[in-house]
This record gives structure tokens, sequence and C-alpha cells, in this order.
């Protein structure tokens, strides 16, 4: 999507505050100071076009609002849109609909029991946001023999799982509250045998069936249940379906994944994860 030049009104939504109209710039670096980062795109219908954080879950930010079967999580902002490649004004009658609808925040992430979950998600960030991680070099490493950085990167996911946790093994967490959590995985394409890591969603209540992905690509860090994503990045996700994964931590209880079976390869990785010879953590110590 490209932006005009000129200035345009937009709705701007923040947790837990009343929707505003605001004239801003029309440029990338506005938006961008808006939602806190990197953009991301949602239509929710023929004339405006919803824009957010496009890591806001991953990165732990507030829930915002629900938009049909999604939460939006952090600041975002709705604009006009004219069908083309350019954000618009959004349109009086548009600000009165979206104030409307938008008028009340959502409240019920706020004391929930799922503090290990939200810690999780919080150190993990700490460790992708560092100067230890990046981003380009890891996917780099997925084409390399021995897919060692990404070896490395994985590590450092289990060993922050480890820590939040307290155990390396899904069945011991001590939480009767934590139905769902991620997991470091190795997600590998069934048909072209494209690989990468990221995280699995598993469902502590179903025998580990599994609700998200989340890849680690070359485009970002990018989640399987988020909409909105431009075509190269939705391409980039169907690169990898049909898909299976190998997540790093032990779970008895999971009927679907069977580490032991796992490709050679692939077998490599968590195992390479978990193994006590640990080597010097990348970030731990700062966090």
């Amino acid at each position: 999507m490209s932006f005009e030049t000129e200035k345009i009104k937009v709705l701007v939504v923040k947790p837990k505050e009343k929707p505003y109209a605001e004239e801003i710039d029309c440029n990338l670096e506005t938006f961008q100071e808006i939602v806190g980062g990197n953009i991301q795109d949602v239509f929710i219908e023929d004339e405006a076009v919803l824009v957010c954080h496009e890591e806001g879950k991953l990165l732990g930010l507030t829930p915002n609002r629900v938009i049909g079967d999604d939460v939006i999580c952090g600041t975002f902002f709705i604009a006009g849109y004219d069908g083309g490649e350019e954000l618009t004004s959004l349109s009086d009658e548009k600000i009165e609909k979206y104030t409307a609808e938008f008028k009340e925040g959502i409240s019920y992430y706020e004391d929930t029991s799922d503090n290990k979950n939200k810690n999780f998600i919080h150190n993990l960030n700490m460790f992708l946001d560092s100067k230890d991680f990046d981003i380009y070099k890891l996917s780099e490493s997925y084409d390399t023999e021995d897919m060692q950085y990404a070896k490395d990167v994985l590590r450092e996911m289990h060993n922050i799982f480890v820590q939040t946790y307290g155990t390396d093994c899904i069945d011991e967490i001590d939480d009767s509250n934590i139905d769902f959590l991620y997991a470091p995985a190795v997600i590998r394409s069934i048909d072209t045998g494209k690989t990468c890591i990221g995280l699995v969603y598993l469902d502590r209540t179903s025998s580990g069936e599994h609700w998200d992905t989340v890849y680690m690509t070359k485009f970002g860090i990018i989640s399987q249940s988020c909409t909105g994503y431009n075509e190269t990045v939705k391409n980039e996700m169907k690169s990898y379906m049909p898909y299976t994964y190998w997540y790093t931590p032990e779970y008895e209880g999971d009927i679907h994944v069977n580490k032991q079976k796992a490709p050679k390869d692939i077998k490599e990785m968590p195992d390479y994860a978990v193994t006590e010879e640990q080597t010097q953590s990348m970030n731990m110590d700062s966090m």
C-alpha cells in the first residue's frame, strides 16, 4: 500500500480509551509512530482499513478491541480506503460509525491468572528485541547445511521457556489455569521440506492440539492466526503448508507429536536446544 503526501483524517483507537479523530501526515513514519512499530493492514470494509502493529500479540501489547473473531493488541487507527493503493481520509460518517462501535475497550485480559504465559512472551521479546538476535541471519541460516544460528536461537527460546515455567516438561507445569501456551518449535513443510523455527500454540486440555503457528522468517515474525498481511507475507506462510512441527519441551500428554520419529536433521535441532551442554546464553543475563 502506498501513501498520499497530504494529511488525512483518521480515527485513533487506544486501549482503554475512547476513540478520537485526528488529522495526521500520510506517511509510513507517522503510521509506525502511532502503532508503535511495523504496521499491518486489516481491511474491515470496502472504504475503511484498520492499521495496527503487525506483531501486537506476540509482543504482548495491551489487548485493545475485538474485531470479528480476533483481538487487536496495541493502539491502532482506521483510515479511508479508495479501493486502490492509497490510504485516504476517513469520512465523517465512518468516523461516527467506528467511534460508536469501538466506544468501549476490552478489559477481560486485565487480571488473568496466566502470568507465566505473559512472562514467557515478555522474556522472549526481550531477547528478540536485543542486539543478539538477527532475523536476517536467522533466515539465512535456514539455507545452510547445519542451520547453526537457527539452532542457537531455538536453544535460547527453550532456555526462556524453562526459566519462565520452571520446567522443560509441559506436563509438569504446576498451574491448572494454563490451558494454552506457546512452545518453541521447528516447523517443516511436508511438501517441500522448507524449514524454519517459531512457536506453536498448544492446548493442554485436548492432548496437545495446536491452534496457532508463528513463523520466524525473513519477512519478520508472522502468525498464522493474524489477518491482513500483504500478499508477500501470505505467500510466505503458504509456502510452509501443509506442515508438521516438533517443539522443544517434553509433553507426554500430546498424542500428535513424536520427536523420536522426526527426520534426523530435524531431530538434531530440538535435541541441541535441550542439551545440558549449554553454550553461553545470548541474552539471558540481562533479563
